[in-house]
């Protein structure tokens, strides 16, 4: 898919850029630069407008007001980022509950896997639904002290 080398890339360099003490909500400010040209910041009225926050099929909720809202085109980007400690095996902790949700829900297409790209470990989640024409995309990477979380979720049309 063209957005995951988009996200990968958002994520290594807000990782690389991540300040903040213990589980405060870190300013996004030092990833925005490298989102795609033609990207804009959405409004709620934007989300709601696209259809993109269906609960059942997005990874992105149109009443969560933590992070930071992306319009790329007509897919919706939302980028998050706190710090405190989690565990050693967090992201594969998610990642296999992420699995387990999938076999229940039964998507269409579901892929969900840990990469390491350049040096830091990233789990990849992507579900499309035959219910619907909306796709998704979660990652999540924690930085090598295990203090520092980022989360970027993609919905788009299929």
């Amino acid at each position: 898919m063209k957005h995951i080398q988009t996200v990968a890339t958002i994520i290594i360099i807000f990782i690389m850029n991540l300040n903040g003490v213990a589980q405060e909500q870190i300013p996004i400010k030092s990833v925005i630069s490298s989102l795609p040209k033609g990207s804009e910041k959405a409004s709620e009225s934007n989300m709601k407008n696209m259809g993109l926050t269906d609960p059942r099929y997005s990874v992105i909720r149109s009443d969560s007001k933590v992070g930071e809202l992306y319009k790329i085109g007509n897919t919706l980007v939302k980028i998050n980022a706190v710090s405190g400690k989690v565990g050693e095996t967090h992201l594969e902790d998610t990642k296999n509950s992420s699995d387990g949700t999938s076999i229940r829900s039964r998507p269409a297409f579901y892929k969900s896997e840990i990469k390491y790209i350049n040096d830091y470990k990233i789990w990849i989640m992507q579900a499309e639904y035959d219910r619907t024409d909306i796709g998704s995309i979660l990652t999540l990477a924690v930085n090598k002290t295990n203090n520092k979380v980022v989360s970027v979720a993609i919905s788009y049309y299929k």
